[in-house]
């Protein structure tokens, strides 16, 4: 298996403009009338005294959002009276720190085995300026969260943020979406910590992750060599078998015979046989002669004929999302199969993809953020990168990464087999 690179070049013309655009000069006014956003005006911060007051206006308007009256929840503090009061109330709620309480359940906390100790008291500030001091003479740490009303005091240095003491944003068990990408990264990752992370083999797995569980680039210990291989021998069995029975459809004859007629076609077995015998190869053509739909076929249909279909990864990227959603539709549609099988797209926040997808189409940020992940983008055989012409910023740093990750002699630890043409 190796890693090969193809552009896919096209010819435009461009068309310069003679004449220059026009500057047109305008004058900026500013009205200071409408002043609503000051904290300390009766409108409050949104809403403010409604339209009247203005010059069309007459007397004063209503008092919109959350200012004009009330504000939220009936709260005023512009009104100086009401402040005092409900700055009263909230003294009276606030509990009496005992120090001598506190000062022995710190020293037992020192001597002791636990590493921590949280308060959830209602203290006033100097209150919890006092247990900051104590704590500070006993040598131990101490921060307040949850908007001062969750303390902790530790034996270690302690985080400006925790989520298991957010009661609005944090949660210590909660479900998190992430992309097949994401999941396979963290999944891998898990692994190689020494941690026993079963494989998904399930529909919405990555196929990546698949692939490279198969390969035994991330897999446990517990995983023989013997055990892989056979694997591996399997799937390119199955991957084949399910090639040929497709080709065998009425859908995939009929779009077969359109395929022959592209100009691509005529250059197949050309093609391939520069694909083998290169490590970099650059292919231009006239729009319409199939480089896009035709050439990653070809080598995806010979791999999985030469039963390498379990080591095949094939990354096309597209300058534009909707490129690599149609692109991929369309082969799909040629190979008479539902899209996210062996074809499938990853654009941002949404992918289309399978433990089957050995063909996958991405925009050329997305292989990017992939490449920030994993540089040696480990188990890709092939990667495509079409409309390289275009030359736009993604492009030109894609290229650059590509042309120092070619000779990078890592690339050959993970398969000792592995050449480049």
């Amino acid at each position: 298996m190796s890693l090969r690179l193809l552009g896919a070049l096209s010819y435009l013309s461009s068309k310069r403009l003679s004449t220059a655009p026009r500057v047109f000069a305008v004058r900026l006014r500013i009205s200071t009338s409408a002043m609503s956003y000051r904290p300390n005006y009766q409108g409050g911060r949104r809403g403010g005294g409604g339209r009247g007051g203005g010059r069309r206006g007459g007397g004063g308007g209503g008092g919109g959002g959350r200012g004009g009256g009330a504000g939220r929840g009936g709260e005023r503090w512009w009104d100086p009276v009401w402040r005092a009061e409900r700055l009263r109330q909230q003294a009276a709620e606030m509990e009496v720190l005992d120090e001598n309480e506190w000062w022995g359940k710190m020293e037992e906390m020192k001597r002791g085995g636990e590493q921590e100790m949280i308060i959830k008291r209602n203290y006033s500030r100097g209150d919890q300026q006092t247990l900051f001091d104590m704590a500070y003479q006993l040598g131990l740490y101490f921060h307040a969260y949850n908007k001062r009303k969750t303390l902790v005091i530790s034996k270690v240095p302690l985080p400006n943020y925790r989520a298991d003491l957010d009661e609005r944003h944090g949660s210590t068990e909660k479900e998190i979406q992430m992309s097949t990408e994401t999941a396979r990264r963290v999944g891998n990752l898990l692994n190689t910590s020494g941690g026993a992370v079963p494989v998904d083999d399930s529909p919405s797995a990555s196929s990546h992750g698949a692939k490279q569980s198969l390969c035994g680039v991330n897999t446990t210990n517990s995983v023989s060599t013997l055990e892989i291989d056979t694997a591996k021998e399997k799937l390119s069995a199955e991957l084949k078998h399910r090639q040929e029975k497709l080709k065998a459809s009425a859908t995939a004859k009929e779009m077969q015979s359109f395929r022959e007629m592209l100009p691509a076609f005529k250059l197949k077995s050309e093609f391939l046989k520069a694909v083998a015998d290169n490590q970099v190869l650059v292919v231009s053509g006239e729009t319409g002669c199939g480089k896009t739909t035709q050439l990653p076929q070809f080598i995806l249909e010979e791999e999985v004929s030469s039963l390498r279909g379990a080591d095949c990864s094939i990354i096309c990227t597209q300058p534009r999302r909707i490129s690599a959603i149609s692109v991929a539709a369309r082969i799909s549609s040629e190979r008479g199969e539902s899209l996210g099988e062996t074809v499938g797209y990853q654009i941002r926040l949404e992918a289309k993809c399978s433990a089957q997808t050995r063909l996958l189409f991405c925009t050329t940020g997305v292989l990017l953020r992939r490449l920030v992940e994993d540089p040696d983008l480990t188990g890709v055989s092939h990667l495509l990168v079409d409309e390289i012409h275009e030359r736009g910023m993604n492009e030109d740093f894609l290229l650059i990464i590509l042309r120092d990750l070619l000779p990078r002699p890592s690339r050959f630890t993970s398969y000792p087999n592995e050449r480049y043409h």
